[in-house]
């Protein structure tokens, strides 16, 4: 279980421009619970903020994003401008790797906890959209999953809630950065003369990922 360390309201009507673009929030959580708990986990620790990142891919080419980071540290919020897929036109594979460099002590581990995908998606019969998301945190093997289905005819916004999966704890004691990876494709296999689009640029986009802590057990590694 998680509980929300501080609500953020993120208004799409206020940005100053005249293209759509895709919005990514990014909210540190308050800690999980442990296994076996009655009493809810600490909060998160006071300390923790996002400090930096970086963005990479075909989704989000130099120049096609603009992020901040929230004075207090806890949002980062990415807005992009080229994160879209048809299979009209290539790649039919877009993807976008965000690294993100936390602040935290060194006694708490954290995951990425779930995510909410929306988009807009508009596919022939037999045409599939895609829209997927990986993280890695740095120092660990295993990579976390979550992904969204669509299959047409399909025509209207979409929203993908869920877990990532496995959860992938950071190193206890260590300080550990975070990658996020979100693609989006569609595959028109089945039906090579159907078209489809997913389009992940839009006001409404909202991608959210949540984050959850817990304290280090003495001895955990």
């Amino acid at each position: 279980m998680v509980r929300v360390w501080r609500v953020v309201e993120f208004v799409t009507a206020a940005l100053p421009t005249r293209k759509p673009l895709l919005l990514v929030m990014f909210i540190l959580l308050s800690a999980a619970m442990g296994q076996g708990q009655e009493a809810p986990a600490p909060a998160a620790p006071e300390t923790a903020r996002i400090k930096s990142f970086t963005y990479a891919g075909s989704g989000c080419p130099p120049g096609s994003a603009v992020g901040s980071i929230s004075e207090d540290g806890e949002v980062l919020t990415l807005k992009f401008s080229n994160f879209s897929v048809s299979t009209s036109s290539t790649p039919l594979r877009k993807n976008c790797d965000v690294a993100i460099n936390l602040q935290y002590p060194a006694g708490w581990s954290y995951s990425l906890a779930s995510v909410v995908l929306r988009g807009y998606a508009n596919l022939d019969a037999g045409v599939k959209g895609v829209h997927k998301v990986s993280n890695y945190v740095q120092g660990q093997q295993s990579t976390g999953y979550f992904t969204g289905y669509l299959e047409g005819p399909y025509n209207d916004n979409y929203q993908h809630n869920g877990d990532l999966e496995p959860v992938v704890f950071s190193e206890c004691h260590k300080v550990r950065d975070i990658n996020i990876n979100t693609e989006v494709r569609v595959d028109n296999s089945a039906n090579p003369t159907g078209s489809g689009i997913l389009d992940v640029d839009t006001k409404d986009v909202l991608f959210k990922f949540e984050i959850q802590w817990k304290l280090c057990s003495e001895g955990l590694r």
